[in-house]
């Protein structure tokens, strides 16, 4: 449930808040043992000796190792979607073109700020990673609400005063903003899956944890795993 409420920070994502608001209640009513704060290391599952272990840990956001990416003004978009952190400033920059980029950027809008998408791709591939309805809308409204769109470059540099970026014939231009908002993509918690493989002889990775991607994959391979074990 951790990506689901940074997805859940927009507001224009009720339905999302309710479907999280929901997983939580009847979470809570389950007569299971539910331990939360509570890290799952080797000790712990060894202790329990369980016969099965469904391993669904999810990911962390991945960071570019472009050179000013530590700075203050830089800041990472799931962050900022869930509310734990607040951007400054007046004119911000969106790394990235994915769904959660596109929600950024609107929401930033939404609330005020100038914003400029930029990010590797052509902006036809926008949102890509989304269903085909959710894109075209998120898409439309970026475009009709005016969000600054720069595509096919790469962003080679961060500074306090905005962003270095390169296009396809090497020729480098400079994007100036206030902030900085990452929004590329997710990483595999892949050493806390592989610390904890091997020890049960049924073991399941589900969700980000095997492989980053949308919130339809991990219920669905959760629901499998589940209904395998009824069988």
């Amino acid at each position: 449930g951790g990506a689901l409420h940074e997805a859940c920070g927009p507001d224009f994502k009720e339905d999302m808040k309710d479907y999280l608001e929901w997983n939580r209640y009847t979470t809570e009513k389950l007569p299971i043992d539910l331990r939360l704060s509570t890290p799952c290391t080797p000790d712990l599952v060894k202790a329990e000796n369980p016969d099965v272990l469904i391993v669904a840990v999810g990911g962390r956001a991945n960071i570019p190792d472009t050179p000013g990416v530590k700075g203050d003004n830089v800041y990472i978009a799931g962050q900022v979607m869930e509310g734990v952190t607040k951007v400054s400033g007046e004119n911000i920059v969106v790394i990235g073109a994915g769904l959660t980029a596109c929600e950024t950027a609107l929401m930033l809008l939404r609330q005020g700020k100038k914003v400029h998408m930029v990010f590797r791709r052509d902006k036809s591939m926008m949102a890509e990673d989304a269903k085909a309805m959710n894109r075209f809308t998120i898409t439309d409204l970026i475009q009709k609400e005016g969000v600054q769109i720069t595509d096919n470059v790469n962003p080679v540099r961060y500074t306090v005063d905005g962003v270095e970026v390169q296009d396809r014939n090497w020729k480098t231009s400079f994007v100036p903003c206030d902030s900085i908002v990452l929004a590329t993509g997710t990483k595999a918690l892949s050493e806390v899956v592989e610390s904890l493989c091997g020890l049960v002889p049924q073991t399941y990775v589900i969700g980000d944890c095997k492989a980053p991607r949308n919130i339809h994959a991990a219920v669905h391979e959760a629901f499998d795993v589940v209904m395998e074990q009824m069988i």
